[in-house]
């Protein structure tokens, strides 16, 4: 109590002594300018003890602020909160990742072929590499046939994968299943 009643005493010499610096002040243009200077002095005043409040030791805190003793506090309950928050966000990254990363294959693909894959799809590892890459590239009657080896060297140099890893089948006409 004795530090409460310290701060409020602090406070008030405070605004007493702001109260009479603005009274001696000239009437000038830099009034203003001074006036602002002294509010922002009343703001740190009253900052100062809310912050040492929280440099208070770690104890007293939870003691304060989650209103438990820190010995009855159980922290497995948090850990396995945070924990669940974790993988899901991890979920979730991961599947946006692994979109990107099929969107990304078909424009490399696409590079190499010359258009847009009709089906582009990456089989995954369990430790989270791509293992396999299958590419479905359509021709119409009339146009040139692309090459299936060069779009499985350019895809594959691209993502540092081996030629065998990636699957190229290309449909002349009617689009049919990838082989």
């Amino acid at each position: 109590m004795q530090w409460l009643s310290d701060v409020a005493r602090n406070l008030i010499a405070l605004v007493f002594f702001v109260s009479v610096a603005q009274l001696l002040l000239p009437e000038s243009g830099l009034k203003g300018y001074a006036r602002m200077v002294m509010g922002l002095v009343i703001v740190a005043g009253v900052l100062g003890p809310v912050l040492e409040l929280f440099r208070l030791d770690y104890d007293l805190q939870r003691h304060l602020f989650l209103e438990t003793p820190l010995a009855a506090a159980d922290p497995y309950p948090y850990i396995e909160r945070g924990l669940s928050i974790a993988q899901t966000a991890q979920a979730q990254l991961t599947r946006s990742a692994r979109s990107r990363f099929a969107d990304q294959v078909a424009s490399v693909a696409a590079l190499a072929a010359g258009d847009f894959p009709a089906e582009a799809s990456v089989e995954w590892e369990p430790d989270g590499s791509p293992g396999r890459i299958r590419l479905r590239v359509n021709a119409g009657p009339g146009d040139p046939r692309p090459d299936p080896d060069r779009i499985r060297r350019v895809v594959a140099q691209f993502f540092g994968m081996s030629p065998g890893q990636i699957d190229v089948g290309v449909t002349v006409g009617e689009p049919g299943p990838l082989q």
